[in-house]
């Protein structure tokens, strides 16, 4: 009986880990995108006068991070210059003309309620170079 209440207590507290599939993408460059900001933390709008842009960031697997691009758009397409795997991230920065006026936190890809649909990673790997020098032996 304590080994069938042991097992159900384990897989009631392993479920919120199960709720989000993590996957991990193979791409040597892949675009990312995010739903547009347009309210303030508070619920309220974006004043007309404000913009909103974003900033992009990596991950490695040493958790160094890496600011890759600011965009005003909602999408950008990353190129990873290295081997590894790699989270990413993006903040939103409020801007009125050139004032800097806030930013929010970093939302990483592998934050479930965040993403959609699930968590996600990108590995990259460099192709090697195309084999040269062919001859009939």
């Amino acid at each position: 009986m304590k080994i069938r209440i042991f097992i159900l207590l384990f897989c009631l507290l392993l479920s919120p880990f199960l709720s989000h599939a993590f996957t991990w993408v193979a791409a040597n460059q892949a675009d990312v995108a995010w739903d547009a900001v347009t309210t303030l933390m508070d619920g309220e709008p974006v004043p007309a006068t404000d913009t909103i842009k974003y900033k992009v960031y990596l991950k490695d697997e040493s958790d160094t991070i890496s600011e890759i691009q600011e965009t005003d758009q909602v999408q950008l397409t990353i190129t990873f210059p290295i081997d590894g795997k790699f989270l990413v991230g993006v903040k939103a920065v409020r801007y009125r003309g050139t004032e800097w006026l806030g930013a929010s936190a970093i939302s990483w890809s592998d934050a479930g309620g965040v993403t959609a649909p699930d968590p996600f990673g990108i590995t990259s790997y460099r192709k090697p170079a195309k084999p040269q020098g062919m001859r009939m032996p």
